[in-house]
């Protein structure tokens, strides 16, 4: 009797444990919902190392791998280096492929990159995917820097700066002639051979070594300058290097630009400075259209040094629209007894009452 007793309470507790260890049941999906799904072969791309001047390009191929038309409704690069678009046609019906095209421009940027593009589209789970690509640029021949600036400089003073040409490891290279211009700078040269620095190996790098010299003659304004060098490369016979920069006198006006973009009555500020400050004063401003006005006041800093301060107000009765005028400051300073200043912005109307 006890047998069948234990055998009865057996059967009772089975199908409780069979449900409790059996495994969970498949996952089931709605054959009626109809989606496209989008499917790179790779999102990542290395172009390794190419040479600068060039496009280079990839195809990202995809596959719509769902059950109705697939829309690539936008493709947007991370920069203006690089070109996007979907290759051949926008709309993918389901089992087809399509390609979306990538085009970096290596022109004037030598060095590694790595750039991104967004591809938009109606697939429920990806409406945005991230293409990567990378690529190091070689240059033909390096310029370092590629710019030349002198800002600031003081009247009287002369100032030099040097600029290394440079091709690449194992070519022959020479330049051949260096100059300016338009004769706002000097220019030395001497030939240069770059070596690999222990402990690392390879083949030397020729070319030059150009020492540019703003002379101290030069008169305050702003400096624009080109150096123009002719090589015997048959990629590169010549090279030009930008040359900016400024003289400046004892006076400096603050911002050089005054921008205002407001209603009537809002007003941007100019600080003039003199360095030394003994004896200068602003005897007067004036505008050349009489677009805004100007005010000027004399004001102390908290460590005692005088400055100049105009005021710029743009007039209630202005007409709504673009500001181009000029201001011209005039000081008792003999090298710079008037200076000009842009005035540009835009006056709007000011917003309804509530």
């Amino acid at each position: 009797m006890r047998r069948w007793i234990g055998f009865f309470a057996l059967w009772a507790v089975l199908p409780a444990f069979a449900v409790a260890s059996a495994p969970p049941p498949a996952a089931t999906f709605t054959t009626g919902v109809k989606a496209p799904r989008i499917k790179f072969n790779h999102v990542k791309w290395d172009f390794g190392k190419v040479e600068e001047g060039p496009e280079v390009k990839h195809l990202y191929r995809f596959t719509n791998t769902g059950n109705s038309d697939l829309k690539i409704e936008r493709v947007q690069a991370s920069c203006g280096c690089t070109g996007a678009e979907a290759e051949g046609r926008n709309v993918v019906p389901p089992g087809e492929r399509g390609a979306i095209r990538v085009a970096y421009h290596t022109n004037g940027r030598p060095g590694h990159t790595i750039k991104t593009v967004t591809v938009v589209t109606n697939d429920p789970d990806n409406q945005q995917v991230v293409l990567t690509f990378e690529a190091d640029v070689v240059r033909e021949i390096d310029i370092n820097p590629g710019q030349v600036y002198f800002f600031n400089v003081k009247r009287g003073e002369s100032k030099s700066m040097a600029v290394t040409i440079l091709a690449k490891a194992g070519k022959p290279f020479q330049v051949l002639e260096a100059k300016s211009a338009n004769g706002a700078v000097s220019i030395s040269m001497i030939p240069h051979v770059e070596k690999p620095v222990p402990p690392a190996v390879g083949a030397s790098r020729r070319g030059a070594i150009l020492e540019v010299t703003l002379p101290n003659n030069r008169e305050i304004g702003s400096i624009f300058d080109e150096i123009i060098c002719k090589t015997d490369s048959a990629k590169k016979p010549e090279i030009k290097i930008p040359v900016n920069g400024e003289v400046i006198g004892r006076v400096q006006v603050f911002p050089k630009n005054a921008y205002l973009n407001g209603k009537g009555g809002d007003t941007t500020t100019l600080t003039v400075v003199a360095d030394p400050p003994e004896g200068f004063s602003v005897r007067r401003v004036k505008m050349a259209k009489g677009t805004v006005k100007p005010w000027v006041k004399k004001k102390r800093t908290p460590d005692g040094k005088t400055q100049w301060q105009i005021d710029l107000s743009i007039p209630k009765s202005l007409p709504d629209g673009p500001i181009e005028d000029e201001l011209s400051i005039y000081t008792s300073d003999s090298e710079q007894p008037e200076i000009k200043v842009p005035v540009r912005g835009n006056k709007v109307a000011p917003p309804p009452k509530q």
